[in-house]
């Protein structure tokens, strides 16, 4: 009986070429999206397994979803675990299964709605430095701006009242290197890493004394295994501190600032969110409850988090033999999600390149590929923080847009940094301007 016919494997670029989350890579991927398809097959120079490019959205759905099983962590991640540990965003089997359970109550509704009032005092604080600043006429580096702010807004929320504790003089803490070293090397892992003591002593001090807190480290010193009642160990629990504090605030410090970027560059969009933000009631930072009454908000976080999703590449690997339609997964091949060439594909954007929060508008959604947008993932790995950074982001813009609008003094358009987040090559430079109401 004659063997049935393998399947065949993807094209690709007959060079080799090692697909990783560098600038080499950012700068091909949207010509190969074009060449060769919806799935590219490369080669690794080094006799590595070969990498598949997908921008598929149904085979995206496939690898992330109904068959995520079969694909953990790919290549990229061991940066992340240099400066991370074995976080959620790293880890892969029973360990992330229970840290999963374990830490899900803490990211949901009721947690988040506590922890907006960190988000109120951090904006309340925002605001006042950024008046000044219109005030005194001066220009505020909004990357570094919005660094900060989401820096300061996570802290407070993992750490409470005990922040004071690594405090200096100044204000400051040994985790505004964060800020202050934007390239994530070997160098800043190890100054980083080296936060995880004190970290450590902190919960320490906590369980001796049998404090209890709402504050996320309250809630992670709480979490019990649901089928052993064990609680986390000392070195899981300060993984997932840190990993908290660093995609706690990248991710949404960079989203920010292209908010407040694209919004300066778009007179009409800036007009829509002041209207909107104007029928708030109050003289203090919108509420939990205010939320879901800034909804042209909303649609400029998913705007901004489509153009410029912060991760612009998942990376997975292939477990065990697959298919994509009718091409052959081996085992072992490594798997690039390009988020930002998905997010830009006019097979499922109309005008792509072109800025409109109206994209998400709810019709307008419900007529999409459900998996042509995946700023956060999607499926079991999606990221548990999402609420909490839509929630923060929400608050953020319904109170600064209440009292300041920016001026741009640069392009539109400025050079990308793609790194481990998508950050503007060099910090982007605004002007605020107090708002003057008729």
């Amino acid at each position: 009986m004659p063997s049935e016919p393998r399947m065949p494997l993807p094209p690709g670029p007959s060079d080799p070429f090692d697909v990783n989350v560098d600038e080499a890579t950012f700068r091909v991927l949207p010509e190969w999206m074009e060449t060769y398809g919806p799935v590219v097959r490369t080669v690794s120079p080094h006799g590595a397994d070969d990498c598949y490019v997908v921008f598929e959205p149904d085979f995206i759905q496939r690898i992330l979803v109904s068959h995520h099983r079969n694909y953990v962590k790919g290549r990229g991640f061991e940066r992340v675990k240099m400066l991370l540990g074995n976080g959620l965003i790293v880890s892969e089997g029973e360990h992330w299964r229970r840290q999963r359970r374990m830490l899900q109550p803490a990211f949901q509704r009721p947690s988040v709605a506590r922890l907006s009032g960190v988000m109120r005092a951090v904006t309340g604080r925002c605001l006042r430095r950024w008046r000044a600043a219109a005030e005194a006429g001066q220009v505020l580096d909004m990357t570094r701006e919005t660094s900060t702010f989401a820096l300061e807004v996570i802290l407070e929320s993992i750490f409470g009242e005990d922040l004071k504790r690594f405090r200096d003089d100044a204000g400051s803490t040994p985790f505004h290197m964060l800020v202050d070293e934007t390239v994530r090397d070997l160098q800043l892992a190890v100054r980083f890493r080296a936060l995880r003591r004190e970290v450590l002593q902190l919960a320490d001090w906590r369980r001796r004394r049998g404090i209890e807190r709402a504050d996320f480290l309250g809630l992670y010193l709480a979490a019990r295994d649901a089928q052993t009642g064990a609680p986390m160990s000392d070195e899981a629990l300060v993984d997932e501190v840190m990993t908290l504090i660093v995609a706690g605030h990248e991710t949404t410090g960079v989203t920010l600032n292209w908010i407040w970027h694209l919004l300066a560059h778009h007179p009409q969009a800036e007009a829509r969110l002041h209207a909107e933000v104007d029928t708030l009631e109050g003289a203090a930072p919108p509420r939990f409850e205010d939320v879901p009454r800034l909804p042209f908000a909303r649609r400029l976080m998913d705007e901004a988090l489509r153009l410029y999703p912060p991760v612009w590449m998942f990376t997975r690997r292939a477990l065990a033999e697959d298919r994509l339609g009718d091409w052959a997964v081996p085992p072992g091949t490594q798997i690039a999600l390009p988020v930002y060439c998905v997010h830009r594909h006019p097979a499922h954007w109309e005008e792509p390149e072109r800025f409109d929060p109206d994209r998400f508008l709810p019709e307008r959604v419900r007529a999409r590929h459900r998996y042509a947008y995946f700023p956060f993932s999607m499926g079991a790995r999606r990221c548990t923080g999402e609420v909490f950074s839509h929630v923060e982001i929400a608050i953020h813009l319904g109170w600064i847009a209440r009292h300041l609008r920016f001026e741009p003094l640069g392009p539109a358009t400025v050079p990308l940094d793609p790194g481990v987040n998508l950050r503007p090559r060099e910090g982007i430079r605004l002007r605020p301007l107090l708002r003057t109401r008729a």
